[in-house]
């Protein structure tokens, strides 16, 4: 098996070399694959050892099978959906991110950067916190006392994203407690008095 990186899996040109221009934008190490239908999907994830795909779940036949089995047949570390307005919650739940072909450049370079786990290049922006955009979402959650497991429903993530990323709140943000992370969002207007439990 050769060396692996990331697929993205779509059948409309314009949207599948648009994700891989930006991703090439921002300087992945990981290899970039391309895939226009299933068929190519899973070839790919034979002759390679991928660990990321970004697919339109349109593409996948019987998606609700085989997304169960997916990551633990091919050790896919994370799945992302391309979302073009019409996924249904039932298949969402089954994705670790999901992005939206409606989203302007700067949204759509976070949510790549934050699902290859890429940190901020020195000089560009961020927001107040200095959290990503998931991480701050996860932590209004967290502050208003939601479970892991309520995070992950409410966000379509897996659970395991969900620690993932409450690990990179509590290092970037040095406070180890709930209650304390509740406290820094209430001091950074993230949440208000009503919205913790």
């Amino acid at each position: 098996m050769r060396g692996g990186g990331i697929i993205i899996a779509e059948n409309f040109y314009l949207i599948r070399k648009g994700l891989i221009a930006l991703l090439e934008s921002l300087d992945t190490p990981l290899r970039i694959h391309e895939a226009a239908d299933w068929e190519s999907t899973r070839d790919l994830m034979v002759r390679y050892s991928v660990n990321m795909i970004i697919i339109n779940p349109e593409l996948i036949p019987d998606a609700k099978t085989e997304l169960h089995s997916l990551k633990m047949s091919h050790h896919i570390i994370t799945l992302m959906a391309i979302d073009k307005g019409n996924l249904s919650d039932n298949i969402k739940k089954h994705f670790d991110e999901i992005i939206s072909i409606s989203g302007n450049k700067s949204e759509l370079i976070t949510r790549l950067r934050n699902f290859i786990g890429q940190k901020k290049r020195e000089g560009e922006k961020t927001n107040n916190t200095g959290l990503s955009i998931r991480e701050t979402d996860i932590l209004k959650l967290v502050a208003r006392g939601y479970t892991n497991q309520e995070i992950a429903d409410q966000l379509f993530i897996s659970t395991h994203t969900v620690i993932s990323h409450r690990k990179n709140i509590v290092s970037k943000l040095g406070i180890k407690t709930v209650a304390g992370l509740t406290v820094y969002a209430l001091l950074n207007n993230l949440i208000n008095m009503d919205d913790a439990r």
